[in-house]
C-alpha cells in the first residue's frame, strides 16, 4: 500500500485543537467568574454530582474502548474497500470519524463539569474539564496515530 502524506490530517488536528481549547477557555472563564465573585450563587452539587459521575463513568471509558471496537468494524469492511483507488481516503476518514467521536464525547464531559462548577461554585467540579483536556491530549491526532490505525485495520504498514 503506497502512503501519501494525509492531506486531511492537518484539518483534523485543527478541529481537535479547537475542541480542546473550547473546553479550556470555557473552564478558564468559569474559574475567573468564580474567583471574581461574579458567578451565580451555589445551587448545591447534588444533581450535578450524579450527572458528572454518570457521564464520566460511561463516556470516558467508552472513548478508550471505542478505538478497538471501531478499528474492528473498519477491519471487517476493509476487504470491500481494499481495491478502491481511494482506499487511503476511506481509511483516513475512518480515523477522522473515530477521533471526532472521541473528542465530542470527552468535550461534553468537560463542558458539563465546567457548567457544574459555574452553577454550584464547587471547585471539585474542575476535575471534569481538566480530565477532559488531558484525555483530548492523549487522543490528539498525529500522523503516527493515523498510521497505527491504518496498520491495525489493513494489517499493512503504510509506506
Amino acid at each position: 500500500m503506497e502512503h501519501k502524506s494525509p492531506a486531511r490530517l492537518p484539518a483534523l488536528k485543527l478541529i481537535a485543537v479547537a475542541l480542546l481549547l473550547g473546553v479550556f477557555i470555557y473552564t478558564t472563564i468559569v474559574a475567573g467568574l468564580l474567583i471574581a465573585g461574579s458567578a451565580p450563587k451555589s445551587t448545591g452539587p447534588g444533581l450535578f454530582t450524579i450527572l458528572i459521575l454518570a457521564t464520566g463513568l460511561t463516556m470516558v471509558p467508552f472513548c478508550f474502548a471505542f478505538g478497538p471496537i471501531f478499528a474492528g468494524a473498519a477491519r471487517q469492511q476493509w476487504p470491500t474497500h481494499r481495491d478502491d483507488p481511494r482506499a487511503g481516503d476511506w481509511l483516513l476518514n475512518q480515523f477522522a470519524s473515530l477521533t471526532t467521536i472521541r473528542f465530542a464525547l470527552v468535550e461534553a464531559f468537560g463542558v458539563l463539569g465546567a457548567t457544574a462548577l459555574l452553577l454550584t461554585g464547587q471547585w471539585a467540579f474542575i476535575v471534569a474539564p481538566l480530565l477532559a483536556i488531558g484525555i483530548m491530549a492523549i487522543f490528539m491526532p498525529t500522523e503516527g496515530k493515523a498510521r497505527a490505525f491504518i496498520t491495525n485495520v489493513t494489517g499493512q504498514v503504510p509506506r
